[in-house]
């Protein structure tokens, strides 16, 4: 196998950010051989690796998703995504259930949340992959949830969102969120 068969077999699978045991499996071959690969992967331009995985995509939302899992694309990210607000984070956020964690390399922060609050999020196709992005109530109430939306900015947003799921959505959150919300 060479590295255009590689490539080809990593752009057909729809993955775009593997870990060399992932990358292993794909190309069946020996972890020891896979890194090789890797190795001239790099070299020849092809990929660069980011936190130990082999990324072949420079989508911020598409790293985002699939760098560290489980995650999902959220806060100001996902609001810029479903077109809700207009201008573009300088970062890239996104939730975990994980830890907290920042790449300054891509720009991409993670937030942690507690697995309960885990849902509201879609598949998305982007760059020949796919990213896991949060509808825009659940990204208002994960940055309520997280301390980092204002009021204003909810406030500024609220007429554009989807109240029925937001209200549906916020009965899973703690109380201190909905009162938030219902404060705004």
């Amino acid at each position: 196998m060479n590295l255009y068969e590689i490539k080809e077999k990593i752009l057909l699978s729809g993955k775009l950010v593997y870990s060399t045991k992932e990358l292993s499996k794909l190309i069946s071959r020996k972890p020891e051989i896979t890194n090789v690969y890797i190795h001239r992967l790099i070299k020849k331009g092809f990929t660069k690796k980011i936190n130990g995985k082999v990324i072949f995509t420079y989508d911020d939302y598409v790293l985002g998703t699939q760098l560290v899992e489980p995650s999902y694309i959220s806060l100001t990210s996902a609001l810029f995504f479903h077109n809700i607000i207009n201008q573009v984070p300088a970062i890239t956020t996104c939730v975990t259930t994980i830890k907290n964690k920042q790449f300054k390399d891509i720009q991409t922060k993670y937030h942690k949340i507690t697995p309960k609050l885990f849902f509201g999020y879609k598949k998305h196709l982007l760059d020949n992959s796919y990213a896991y992005i949060a509808s825009p109530e659940k990204a208002i109430l994960d940055g309520i949830y997280l301390k980092i939306f204002t009021k204003i900015i909810i406030k500024n947003n609220l007429e554009r969102l989807n109240l029925k799921l937001l209200k549906k959505y916020s009965k899973l959150y703690p109380l201190r969120v909905r009162k938030e919300l219902e404060n705004v």
